[in-house]
């Protein structure tokens, strides 16, 4: 009976042990169509208390284009972080900038969405893991489509978590 109840024990403690640290992002979105030069942000305001080596990004990614010239059935992104407020001056939930040197690529290769397609997306690394410490950082993407001239459509992402394994 000891015997097992140990078994048990261990197995409850290395299951816990294992089981990844996940903190909710507020949903966000990406205008297509406008913003090819331009990054969007997001913030996420609860930090990680704890040093991971990689931490991932993981969201729903679902692109609805808007009418326009040209293919417009897929677009390709990348996934950004950031430690600071790219647009300190506006109060707007999701601020779009242009690309600069405080921007760290998430994503190692282009994601590829389809027209009106939710898929799950995920990014990160070394490089998040160093942001989720801070009291505040920036998530966001930015895209590339493939329209001649369009209407702004976007790319919506929800259910978003930053998650980190012990």
């Amino acid at each position: 009976m000891k015997r097992i109840f140990l078994i048990f024990s261990l197995s409850l403690l290395a299951a816990c042990s294992f089981a990844p640290l996940s903190i909710p992002v507020a949903d966000f979105f990406i205008a297509s169509g406008s913003s090819a030069s331009m990054i969007c942000y997001s913030k996420v305001a609860k930090p990680i208390t704890v040093q991971f080596a990689s931490v991932v990004y993981e969201g729903d990614a679902l692109y609805q284009p808007g009418p326009g010239i040209g293919d417009n059935s897929t677009v390709e992104m990348q996934l950004y972080g950031r430690a600071t407020d790219p647009d300190p001056g506006s109060s707007s939930k999701v601020k779009c900038v242009s690309e600069s040197a405080e921007d760290i690529l998430l994503s190692t290769t282009p994601i590829t969405l389809k027209a009106k397609v939710s898929e799950r997306v995920s990014a990160g690394g070394k490089e998040l893991a160093s942001l989720v410490t801070q009291s505040e950082y920036y998530l966001g993407g930015s895209l590339k489509d493939g329209t001649i001239f369009s209407f702004p459509g976007t790319i919506d992402f929800s259910k978003g978590v930053v998650k980190a394994n012990f």
